[in-house]
């Protein structure tokens, strides 16, 4: 009786964190496919700001008020040319749309990981 007791407690403890689980997987999930666009950041820029943006579901993309939606971009590749005389940095991001973007940059300025790109429809 205790071996039946227990096993039923162990039951409920094992399926009762499969549902926290997956609860927190739905949240994380959410709050990642969110509304929140990040703020493209610049050298001269050192706040965070977060853009809220509303789906046109006609188009599957986030629009804001200015009728303007953002791709998410990653680095693939980084080359620094030293054959001018102000050295630069060029930065090549294929973003979620299949494009490409090269973002040039002074020597001193990496590269970042990743990009948020604005366009227009």
């Amino acid at each position: 009786m205790f071996k039946k007791v227990l096993s039923a407690i162990l039951f409920r403890v094992f399926v009762t964190t499969i549902l926290f689980l997956i609860i927190c997987f739905a949240i994380a999930i959410s709050v990642t496919k969110g509304n929140a666009v990040e703020h493209i950041h610049t050298k001269d820029c050192n706040h965070r700001i977060s853009h809220f943006a509303k789906i046109d579901p006609s188009k599957g993309r986030y629009y804001g008020e200015k009728k303007e939606y953002y791709v998410f971009c990653r680095l693939y590749d980084e080359k620094i040319d030293r054959s001018r005389r102000e050295e630069e940095r060029k930065c090549f991001y294929e973003c979620s749309d299949k494009e490409t973007v090269v973002v040039t940059t002074s020597i001193g300025y990496p590269c970042q990981n990743s990009i948020t790109e604005k366009r227009k429809p």
